[in-house]
């Protein structure tokens, strides 16, 4: 028996999350799929609510909901049935900014105001407390935003997802004792946020 087929045979005998990650990649060789995607295709979220959408757009040809204000779901829903809403829902997540504009321009303008405050008030009794709230004002501001300003997303499903397929994999090789086996599926695997497996040597491959 080849090594292709020692492998695959025991991957499809095992019951591990890995395992059944591995053998959906095998499925689309030399494609690279979301780590989003990558999960739901081996566990399939709950489309009820996708279902609801799909109908509700196939039901109408208006993009509005009856205030009239813009529906984006019934817009980005355009000739989508309920898997295809799904995954586009999964792989383009809404951002969630650690910080806005206006409470970005306020803590600048307070950093502002407190430096100014202790050069020219050295011997102020409140000195201690600017100073104080200057340090965690700075601290909120670094947690908040990347090297420069640009406020960080809070928005976390890509890289748990990453990290779950990557935890995964890592789990089921750990059960693998032939280096063998482990040599042939690192060499095929490509991984990152998008995972691939690989048949052929791809353009850029390793």
């Amino acid at each position: 028996m080849s090594l292709e087929k020692e492998v695959t045979a025991y991957l499809k005998q095992q019951d591990y999350l890995g395992a059944k990650l591995l053998l959906e990649l095998k499925r689309y060789p030399n494609h690279y799929i979301h780590a989003c995607k990558l999960l739901h295709l081996v566990n399939p979220p709950d489309l009820s609510y996708f279902e609801e959408l799909a109908q509700q757009e196939s039901a109408t040809n208006e993009s509005s909901e009856p205030s009239g204000r813009p529906n984006p779901e019934l817009i980005n829903s355009k000739a989508m049935d309920a898997t295809s809403l799904a995954d586009s829902f999964i792989l383009n997540p809404i951002p969630i900014e650690a910080i806005d504009q206006q409470t970005w321009r306020e803590v600048s303008k307070r950093i502002g105001d407190l430096q100014e405050f202790i050069r020219s008030q050295l011997e102020d009794k409140r000195l201690a407390e600017w100073e104080k709230e200057l340090r965690f004002i700075k601290d909120y501001l670094s947690q908040s935003t990347r090297p420069g300003g640009k406020a960080k997303n809070l928005n976390t499903e890509e890289r748990k997802s990453y990290q779950q397929v990557g935890h995964a994999i890592k789990r089921l090789l750990n059960t693998i004792s032939d280096p063998a086996w482990i040599g042939y599926i690192k060499s095929h695997l490509r991984t990152g946020i998008y995972y691939c497996w690989v048949e052929t040597e791809m353009p850029g491959g390793e």
